[in-house]
């Protein structure tokens, strides 16, 4: 059996919290957002987000096509 160290726990803990956050569509708190798949209190989440320096991409950066106000290029 394998520890994680203590920084191998926050990049584990990060990743899982940016995937959730890329699921919902970085949407954070109400139904289906974040905080509800994650099971934390919508202000524990924005807090850990700040925290860990989490920027919401920029529109250009994710994926235009499933936009829905994207462009046919």
């Amino acid at each position: 059996m394998s520890h994680l160290t203590d920084a191998e726990m926050r990049r584990r803990e990060r990743e899982n919290l940016f995937a959730a956050l890329q699921k919902t569509g970085w949407k954070i708190k109400g139904v289906d957002g974040a905080a509800e798949l994650l099971g934390v209190k919508a202000t524990t989440l924005i807090s850990r987000i700040e925290k860990m320096g989490l920027k919401r991409p920029a529109l250009k950066d994710r994926d235009l096509q499933s936009h829905p106000f994207a462009c046919p290029a």
